[in-house]
């Protein structure tokens, strides 16, 4: 959100939201396809993880500024404005 401008929010709200909703309802889909395939629940949530942190890990790089958002400042009641 700190990357969004202040008219986007919204639309970035939503589209976290969508994302988020979406994994819920296809990981358990996925994870009863990969057990039936490799015949135990345990290790297809294992393969799960395993694909999570690869698609994962080119994304999660660490941000030069220490993780605070970059240059946002605080929003105040006498500095916002709609």
């Amino acid at each position: 959100m700190s990357k969004l401008e202040y008219a986007e929010h919204g639309r970035g709200t939503g589209l976290w939201t969508a994302a988020f909703l979406f994994g819920l309802f296809f990981c358990p889909l996925v994870l009863i396809a990969v057990a039936s395939v490799v015949a135990s629940l345990a290790v297809a949530v294992g393969l799960l993880g395993l694909a999570t942190v690869v698609v994962a890990a080119p994304v999660a790089r660490p941000s030069r500024d220490g993780g605070r958002g970059g240059e946002a400042t605080a929003v105040t009641w006498s500095t916002w404005s709609p």
